[in-house]
């Protein structure tokens, strides 16, 4: 028996922020770039995006387009805990353990 490989559909970010690249489902080995941007008008150049579902009443996406959003905010969830300045030193002692108490 065979066993599948594990292909990782995974959103990669490029060196633009806010432009992905996404492997196709259908078609492995073909990648499809996704334009998050502009959050009003999501560009992703896979068949479904090239018929601008945009134009719709309801806003319908592919599926390139929603991975994208989900891992642009991961990536800002994790940049705003970067950001969180946490206490080095003797204060992070006192602030684990609390204040020293005289023996």
């Amino acid at each position: 028996m065979h066993q599948a490989q594990a292909i990782t559909l995974t959103p990669q970010p490029t060196r633009v922020p806010g432009i992905f690249t996404v492997p196709s489902k259908s078609y492995p080995g073909q990648f499809y770039t996704t334009d998050i941007r502009d959050a009003a008008h999501p560009a992703c150049n896979c068949p479904a995006g090239q018929h601008d579902f945009e134009s719709c009443k309801h806003v319908a996406t592919c599926w390139h387009v929603r991975a994208c959003i989900a891992v642009q905010a991961e990536l800002d969830r994790a940049r705003a805990r970067a950001l969180i300045v946490r206490p080095r030193g003797m204060a992070a002692l006192q602030e684990a353990f609390g204040p020293a108490t005289p023996a």
